[in-house]
């Protein structure tokens, strides 16, 4: 993939630096972080490289605890995503499940976490994949979320 004039040589040459820096520091989420700078940078924002970088950084953050960074990411990325891919295409369906397991774990409202997880079924369901072992498994894997946060228990 070519990049921009505005991504230099040197710029790439300090990004692997900084990038081999933090995953010997077994740092992932930064890791990534620097190589979705990079690429915001050679490949522009709304690039499909820059926007799954974007994903897999808002979901390294998500697994690392910072929920309410790990929202406005993956927020930011369903917006490019679906600027690019429209509703349906590209990772939405992935970006929909992990915006409502990041609500999940602050611990608000239940609504917000519903309206992503029910966002993923209905692109499963667009995609014709409303009988597939996906599916199923989709809905299995929010009703335990649920359970587990106590959005249906009743406390």
């Amino acid at each position: 993939m070519p990049s921009k004039a505005g991504a230099s040589q040197s710029g790439e040459k300090e990004m692997v630096s900084r990038f081999e820096a933090a995953m010997a520091d077994e740092d992932q989420t930064t890791a990534l972080k620097y190589v979705l700078d990079y690429a915001k940078q050679a490949y522009g924002e709304d690039a499909p490289v820059t926007i799954k970088l974007m994903h897999r950084y808002g979901y390294s953050l998500y697994k690392g605890g910072k929920y309410r960074e790990a929202i406005n990411v993956l927020k930011e990325t369903l917006e490019r995503s679906t600027n690019l891919y429209g509703e349906t295409g590209g990772e939405a369906f992935e970006i929909n499940m992990n915006l409502g397991y990041a609500y999940s774990q602050r611990r608000e409202r239940w609504e917000p976490r519903l309206k992503y997880f029910d966002r993923a079924l209905e692109i499963l369901r667009e995609r014709g994949e409303h009988e597939s072992i996906t599916y199923v498994a989709t809905l299995v894997n929010i009703v335990i979320n649920l359970l587990n946060s106590s959005s249906l228990s009743g406390e």
